[in-house]
């Protein structure tokens, strides 16, 4: 099993903990505050039985899957263009707009409505694939 060292356990230390925790891998944390990486390890045990319980309530969410994620700056415009794939759901989305936090949230809006709608799954079968990993 991969292992990955994050150092320091503030806010930002705790999610990457928590990414690579779900994703399978062994994770250690440090920080130079003696005991605060023990507490911050417990928040992100707390915070992985908190998103298991939601996952295991919606069907779009009950497998872990790949996200690429690519932002970019062209002239003016910033771009994200988000791909995420699941199960039998496949997602994407791109936008562009003269700020990335409005392109991030547009393409974030666009995914939701894929998802409330079912068309990551339709897109899937089309392709002839039994999920959208294939």
């Amino acid at each position: 099993m991969p292992r990955v060292a994050i150092i320091g356990s503030g806010l930002i230390g705790r999610a990457w903990a928590m990414v690579f925790a779900r994703a399978g891998w062994n994770v250690a944390m440090y920080d130079a505050v003696g005991g605060v990486a023990d507490k911050a390890l417990s928040l992100v045990a707390e915070g992985l039985d908190e998103l298991f319980a939601v996952a295991a309530q919606h069907p779009y969410l009950d497998r872990a899957g790949e996200a690429h994620v690519v932002l970019s700056l062209e002239r003016h415009l910033h771009h994200a263009d988000i791909t995420i794939m699941s199960g039998a759901w496949l997602l994407r989305g791109r936008e562009k707009s003269e700020d990335m936090y409005a392109s991030i949230d547009q393409v974030i809006d666009k995914l939701e409505r894929q998802i409330r709608s079912g068309k990551g799954a339709s897109v899937a079968k089309k392709r002839g694939a039994t999920s959208a990993g294939q």
